[in-house]
């Protein structure tokens, strides 16, 4: 199985060698080319961790094949019924913290972990209608053009894109409704994407039974 993620970046590399890597045949070998010289660390990781053999061969100068071989089967600890779960508290609006947000959600539920998103004040008004896509005026000015460069390159992907992802490997996006109560955002006003709105006491239970909590 060939997977070509050139001109792809953290954590896009590494999220496409392991879906390849769980869909792939006991006996089949799996090949992934990338220039993104970090997924030469992490895509190793995961394949340790899935039972996989890794060979690495440079093909130009900053073009690499990473190969991928099946030596065992995966791990009990890997497998859906032993999900481990990871708590995200979403209160920053800033674009380069939500994206983080995002793409550690993503890589957490690549690895199999399930995963919820709490979103509160700035973290909230970025998920309403309308602000996913604008950098926003929680985004430090110092962010905006490494940002805006990032977008235009393919170096960065678009909030929308990254949460669309995010959904279909299972995220679930909360949001606070005290918050909302202060803020004046009713329910229609969220993004579709948002399953609904989560108390704390209910967020707080879940979180006291995850193995990471993330507050950003």
């Amino acid at each position: 199985m060939k997977v070509d993620v050139r001109g792809e970046v953290c954590p896009y590399p590494e999220l496409r060698a392991i879906e390849a890597m769980k869909r792939a045949l006991p006996d089949e070998v799996v090949e992934v080319f990338t220039d993104h010289a970090p997924a030469l660390e992490t895509i190793p990781v995961q394949a340790e961790r899935l039972g996989f053999t890794v060979n690495i061969d440079k093909m130009e100068s900053a073009e690499w094949r990473i190969t991928l071989a099946r030596t065992i089967q995966m791990l009990s600890a890997d497998s859906p019924t032993n999900k481990k779960r990871v708590t995200i508290i979403l209160h920053s609006g800033a674009y380069d913290r939500a994206s983080y947000a995002l793409s550690l959600a993503m890589t957490a539920l690549a690895m199999e972990a399930e995963v919820y998103m709490f979103l509160t004040y700035g973290g909230l008004k970025r998920f309403t209608r309308g602000c996913l896509e604008n950098l926003g005026e929680e985004t430090d000015s110092k962010m905006t053009n490494v940002i805006s460069r990032g977008l235009k390159t393919g170096l960065i992907k678009p909030l929308e894109e990254q949460l669309v992802n995010a959904r279909k490997l299972g995220l679930k996006l909360y949001a606070c409704p005290g918050t909302m109560a202060q803020m004046n955002i009713v329910r229609s006003e969220l993004s579709q994407e948002v399953d609904g709105v989560m108390g704390l006491a209910i967020f707080l239970n879940l979180a006291l039974k995850a193995a990471i909590n993330w507050y950003i």
